[in-house]
């Protein structure tokens, strides 16, 4: 006796798997590990991409994300990892099944190396972008948060306080060029009260916008010229005014 077998049957059975496995969720779509202990590696490998191509049809999800978290997930399934890596917020996304220290490499270049326990990150941990920045210092549920130093590939280097990745606080900032300013920043930007030292010798105090002298401050010159004392807007002195 012959058995026939509808040549839909594999398909079908994907769709099956994906229905029972795959659910979707507002602004994000999870697509379930198909994990079956049976299945060698390179199978389970295939049967993860099939399954991110029956879901992207099935969800409506976000295709290009979907198949980049999935392909990520079938490229390192050997060591248990599923990270992503979200730059607007500047936070490491994770699902990490071992503690200790470890390394991870990012599918979009950046590599984070530090000690992991129950998923998170501990302090302090170092972060080497593609771009060639490097991070040292403190995180806050996978999030760069706290005290670190970030050098730039130019030279230039920052160390203070870091809020959800970007620098804000105190801290200070040295130019590869050899100036430094020290004082405030809000959201990755030199904004608030401090001081500049420029590689010429001469200094500026007082209030800082975007990195110009705004507000009321005083500039000294090395060469001995005249203080400027008083008011600036956006970089330009306005108005001569004694300072207490």
């Amino acid at each position: 006796m012959r058995v026939k077998i509808s040549p839909l049957a594999p398909i079908e059975w994907l769709m099956g798997a994906v229905a029972r496995n795959v659910r979707a969720v507002p602004d994000q779509c999870h697509v379930a590990e198909l994990a079956a202990p049976s299945l060698g590696r390179n199978a389970m490998k295939r049967r993860i991409l099939l399954s991110a191509l029956l879901a992207v049809s099935v969800t409506g999800c976000s295709g290009t994300r979907m198949m980049d978290q999935l392909a990520w997930n079938a490229t390192n399934w050997d060591t248990h990892q599923l990270w992503g890596f979200d730059k607007h917020q500047q936070q490491y996304v994770r699902q990490i099944n071992r503690d200790g220290p470890s390394e991870f490499t990012f599918s979009n270049g950046d590599k984070l190396t530090g000690t992991f326990k129950g998923g998170f990150v501990l302090s302090p941990a170092r972060v080497d972008y593609a771009d060639g920045k490097v991070f040292y210092g403190s995180f806050l549920k996978n999030t760069i948060h706290g005290v670190g130093t970030m050098t730039y590939p130019n030279g230039d280097r920052y160390d203070g306080y870091f809020v959800k990745g970007r620098r804000h606080g105190r801290g200070t900032y040295r130019f590869a060029t050899g100036g430094r300013y020290t004082g405030d920043f809000n959201n990755d930007m030199l904004t608030g009260v401090g001081s500049f030292v420029y590689a010429n010798g001469d200094t500026y105090t007082g209030q800082v916008l975007n990195g110009m002298h705004h507000g009321r401050g005083k500039q000294t010159f090395a060469g001995g010229r005249v203080p400027l004392e008083g008011v600036w807007e956006h970089g330009a002195f306005v108005q001569m005014e004694k300072l207490n």
